[in-house]
């Protein structure tokens, strides 16, 4: 499909984005975040979009004052400063379409970027998507969380037992964010065997009421990279525990798209119902990128084809500020080659392959 295919495609009535065509459709609740993706039939999955649904766009990188020991950026240690402009994101923006309903922006400090607020008005308002961001909880303010809440559509605070002030840095920036009316607040959690115990420790927290009103915490498994490189991915038989762990709570809970693989193993291992089984596994989905639905585009204005391809030997930076437009690259024979692969390979992750065990 063309861009102006693509966009002839997208409609919007009472606060509901929708995408319609023969073979890929999907409806997107401005309000409330809810994402629904269907083919030709409500039973039928689309193998990839024809362009991208989801930006990962990083717009600061470096000299992170969080100083995460498991950051797969190397944010903690890397020195140099790289701050995207609101100009290079505008121009950036101009070149997708309107199937792109959302952004997740990647920023260090709350204000490490100066345009940070800027680029937060200019996705909402200028280029109508919904933008949301991960901070490491440093810095929020009762009065940066009502800003946040009114522009956002989503805040994740990313828990760090090694930040200044640790785990309560995180649960006071959560607290603000939530009482500021931010529904879709999150607390973001990295899971390797190495903080396996913290993470149990957070969900005892959650149980306890110490962050009344929480969306969910979503835990991240551990990328083999940057300063986690020294690290080791969690087993399945924690992944398991930590599972059962939130179902017994009622914790509401979430994994990224990289852990699907061992949550749905964990679900067909844990003594469950078939029918929360099914559930379970139709509410999860393996990697997106890799051409699929989403796409990664670093502080410099070069697209990845995910966030974790930057600076392996096998990928280099497609400068995206001087395609035509996003089909350019999404439609490439390079990305045509690692979206094959990744689907003969049942989008587990091509990178680091002890994710997946």
């Amino acid at each position: 499909m063309t861009n102006e295919e693509i966009n002839a495609c997208v409609s919007e009535e009472s606060g509901v984005r929708r995408f319609r065509s023969p073979e890929y459709n999907w409806d997107f609740n401005l309000v409330t975040g809810h994402f629904t993706r269907w083919g030709k039939t409500d039973d039928d999955d689309p193998i990839a979009a024809p362009s991208p649904e989801i930006l990962d766009i990083e717009i600061s990188s470096g000299n992170c004052n969080g100083k995460c020991p498991y950051c797969y950026k190397g944010n903690d240690t890397k020195t140099e400063k790289t701050h995207m402009t609101l100009e290079t994101f505008d121009l950036i923006m101009s070149k997708f379409n309107k199937n792109l309903g959302q952004i997740a922006l990647g920023i260090t400090g709350l204000n490490a970027n100066p345009d940070f607020h800027r680029i937060l008005e200019s996705a909402r308002h200028k280029w109508r998507v919904i933008p949301n961001f991960v901070t490491n909880g440093l810095g929020m303010t009762n009065e940066l969380a009502d800003y946040y809440a009114k522009i956002c559509g989503a805040v994740a605070v990313s828990i760090n037992q090694n930040i200044q002030g640790g785990k309560e840095t995180c649960y006071e920036a959560v607290n603000k964010l939530l009482k500021a009316g931010l529904k879709q607040t999150n607390i973001h959690c990295m899971i390797s065997e190495e903080t396996f115990d913290f993470a149990l420790e957070v969900l005892k927290d959650i149980k306890e009421g110490k962050i009344p009103g929480l969306n969910a915490v979503v835990f991240l498994g551990l990328k083999p990279k940057g300063s986690g490189s020294d690290k080791k991915v969690l087993s399945q038989e924690k992944f398991d525990a930590l599972v059962a762990l939130c179902l017994a709570l009622g914790t509401a809970f979430g994994f990224d798209s990289c852990s699907t693989h061992k949550f749905e193993r964990a679900i067909k291992n844990l003594p469950l119902p078939d029918e929360a089984k099914v559930s379970f596994k139709s509410l999860s989905e393996p990697c997106e990128a890799f051409g699929l639905f989403s796409i990664y585009v670093n502080a410099k204005g070069l697209a990845y084809p995910c966030s974790f391809c930057e600076g392996e030997p096998d990928f280099r930076g497609f400068d995206i500020k001087t395609a035509d437009d996003v089909l350019t690259y999404w439609n490439s024979r390079v990305m045509q080659i690692w979206r094959q692969r990744s689907l003969c390979e049942g989008r587990k992750c091509l990178i680091f392959p002890e994710i997946n065990v």
